[in-house]
């Protein structure tokens, strides 16, 4: 039974991932920078470096991810007058409009998973989810302790 879940869960999560796919390169967006456009729109002014550390992503990844969407006219960089070294990243008047957009659209896009739930389904699954998050999170939790 796990393995007919596991592989009904993947099917899902592929299909969403298209999903996602299909609407971010309407806007020339790859998959992983609308997070690093949520959150310069929620820290402007954050360094490159500090924006690898907090989304935990590599500082390879965030140079091509920074450099493309810099290219696309979505973030800007600004060099830190307190260190020239630095280059200080924050959204455009497009950015703000994109991640705009993308909040809107992820809403919509997500919403139709759950669109032939009822209330009581949807409330179900919620707890199964929170079930599922709390599995991983002492899974994960027991392996540091190893």
């Amino acid at each position: 039974m796990d393995k007919i879940l596991s592989d009904e869960f993947h099917i899902l999560m592929r299909r969403h991932k298209k999903e996602v796919q299909n609407y971010l390169s309407t806007l020339g967006i790859y998959m992983g920078q609308p997070r690093v456009l949520f959150y310069l729109e929620e820290f402007p002014g954050i360094s490159q470096k500090e924006l690898s550390e907090k989304l935990d992503i590599s500082k390879e990844s965030i140079s091509v991810s920074t450099r493309r969407l810099e290219k696309s006219g979505f973030i800007e960089r600004k060099e830190s007058e307190i260190d020239r070294r630095v280059n200080l990243l924050k959204l455009t008047d497009k950015g703000f409009r994109v991640v705009k957009d993308l909040r809107s659209n992820f809403e919509k896009i997500n919403s139709q998973m759950f669109i032939d739930l009822n209330e009581i389904e949807k409330k179900e699954l919620k707890r199964i989810f929170k079930i599922m998050n709390e599995s991983i999170e002492k899974r994960l939790l027991d392996e540091e302790i190893i």
